[in-house]
């Protein structure tokens, strides 16, 4: 699972394969700074993004997930 940093935010993406060979969907989640090091602050919780959309390779469910994390900041 890619995690990046943006400004005080750390997004969360992933690709999980679907059943029956059906593609990959993409996953999402943000979380913010939190008093405690060794815990993170959900400010968004791992959801599907793209949920109509079931993609072909891993790469690029996880590019989807990027975009769409980094959209639910702005």
């Amino acid at each position: 699972m890619p995690i990046e940093t943006i400004g005080k935010y750390e997004i969360d993406f992933e690709a999980e394969a679907l059943p029956a060979d059906a593609g990959w969907a993409a996953y999402a989640a943000v979380f913010g700074a939190s008093d405690n090091p060794a815990h993170r602050k959900s400010i968004i919780a791992r959801k599907r993004v793209a949920l109509e959309t079931a993609f072909t390779t891993e790469e690029a469910a996880l590019a989807a997930a990027r975009e769409h994390a980094i959209a639910m900041l702005d």
